[in-house]
């Protein structure tokens, strides 16, 4: 799992006041395979199709809302644009290296 806060992602990362309380449940015994008849994107597919895999997301919340439950997308969509933390500029960060 990556860390959001390794790529700068404002408000994930953390269960605490203030961050978006994103989180998945997983079952890590289940087994599925990757079908794109399933995929819930604009794009209707993935590159991943009829991959086996082990360990399935059973239940997810996406800002403090469940997203998903017992496998299935419930409510509407709730997508919103990634935000990310401030951070210097290239040209500032190269002048303090040198």
């Amino acid at each position: 799992m990556r860390d959001p806060r390794a790529f700068g992602i404002e408000g994930k990362g953390r269960i605490a006041l203030g961050y978006d309380a994103d989180l998945s449940i997983v079952d890590l015994q289940a087994r599925r395979t990757i079908r794109n008849d399933w995929i819930a994107s604009v794009s209707g597919w993935t590159p991943y199709d009829g991959q086996a895999v082990v360990g399935w997301p059973i239940h997810t919340v996406v800002r403090g809302h469940c997203a998903v439950r017992d496998e299935t997308l419930v409510g509407r969509q709730q997508g919103q644009a990634v935000k990310f933390l401030e951070s210097p500029s290239f040209e500032s960060a190269q002048k303090t290296s040198i």
